[in-house]
């Protein structure tokens, strides 16, 4: 049934839903693999929560869904190292069904001890008296008066034997495909995933976007507990033996893990501090910046305002000199005009003293009762007189 349901959840009713599966013993690349299936664009709790997906930094570990029948939210992709709890009644439902099943297998004792380190440091952080101890409790419980359980990596590790056979049967039985694969050679080798996986992908998808997506999220440093114990995969045809490391080799890997997390933060936060001071540098330069052209701001308007006042001053100044020249002017023909008054007054007074001078010469034969008429009176008067009119 190649890609039927690849990408989004196919559901034929309300009851049914089609699903990929990742379960087995958990710590074995299991939260790798839905960030795979994720960049191949698949549905899972990643692509569709994105940033608010459930992920713990400290267990490197997170993307997890039960597969509860009772829920018709899921995403197609599921993923829960809880499932062989489950499984039996996933499967008596029939509500659930599975295309395939991906069962990541690890090295037992590493997948034991991986659970056994992170246990211990959770255990630290919690108890804080437990490191006045000259060593840390192999056995611890959480509820009073409830159960005991184990830290030792050889008990963790019969639970995780179990509980992987008992998933296995199950799924064998049901006639549910199942997908093996090896870690950590799947975070290491893109073409061997894409072969194991390819019959499951999305129609479309071709080893190149299968290559690519890999790359994005490979990161072999996060597979630590085979370089932590010191103590190499027996590879051996002889048998197998579970050889479980001690209980201090498990402590210094846990405090091991304290102080690369310890160191990364040292890290991020000097560098962090590098970038603020960075900043602060840049801002402090942009700052003084900010100052000198506010200086020089105010030093142009202090100029502008002393140019503007000298300006205001010439203007006063000049309109003073237009008013007292006005003044002036004004004055000047006042006194013009006076002046003209008093020549006119004196030339007045002259022609009154000349007619006044010229007045007795003046014959009284001038005007219209003198002059000639009055010559002829008088020589009328003569000639009636027989006389001769004076010389």
């Amino acid at each position: 049934m190649r890609n039927l349901m690849a990408g989004t959840a196919f559901r034929e009713d309300c009851r049914m839903s089609r699903h990929l599966l990742i379960a087995g013993t958990g710590r074995a690349g299991t939260s790798f693999l839905v960030r795979y299936l994720t960049g191949v664009g698949m549905d899972t709790q990643l692509s569709r929560a994105g940033a608010a997906a459930t992920w713990d930094d400290n267990a490197n570990a997170g993307f997890e869904n039960l597969p509860s029948p009772e829920r018709a939210d899921l995403p197609y992709v599921l993923k829960s190292p809880w499932t062989y709890q489950v499984i039996h009644d996933v499967l008596a439902s029939g509500r659930l069904q599975f295309d395939a099943v991906i069962l990541p297998m690890r090295d037992l004792t590493e997948a034991a001890a991986s659970r056994s380190i992170i246990e211990m440091q959770d255990l630290h952080q919690r108890v804080d008296w437990m490191d006045q101890l000259d060593h840390t409790w192999e056995h611890f419980g959480h509820t009073p008066g409830g159960v005991v359980y184990s830290l030792n990596p050889l008990d963790q590790a019969r639970l995780l034997a179990v509980g992987f056979h008992q998933l296995l049967e199950a799924l064998v039985r049901a006639d549910i495909p199942v997908v093996l694969l090896a870690f950590p050679r799947f975070v290491n080798d893109a073409g061997y995933l894409f072969r194991k996986l390819a019959h499951l992908l999305p129609d479309g998808v071709s080893q190149q976007d299968a290559a690519r997506a890999h790359a994005a999220v490979a990161d072999p440093a996060k597979v630590r507990v085979g370089a932590e114990l010191h103590q190499p995969q027996d590879t051996s045809a002889e048998g197998f033996t579970l050889n479980g490391p001690g209980p201090l080799r498990l402590e210094r890997a846990a405090l091991m893990r304290v102080v690369v997390r310890m160191r990364h933060e040292l890290a991020e936060a000097r560098a962090q501090l590098a970038e603020m001071r960075a900043q602060s540098a840049e801002a402090m330069t942009a700052a003084r910046a900010a100052q000198a052209e506010t200086a020089a701001e105010t030093a142009r308007w202090q100029a502008a305002e002393a140019t503007l006042s000298r300006t205001a001053e010439q203007r006063d100044m000049t309109a003073e000199a237009l008013r007292l020249s006005e003044a002036v002017l004004q004055e000047r023909q006042r006194a013009h005009q006076a002046e003209m008054l008093m020549r006119e007054t004196e030339i007045a007074a002259l022609r009154s003293r000349l007619e006044a001078l010229e007045a007795p010469r003046r014959w009284p034969w001038n005007g219209p009762r003198g002059g000639a008429a009055r010559f002829g009176s008088m020589m009328g008067w003569f000639t009636r007189r027989g006389g001769r009119p004076p010389a």
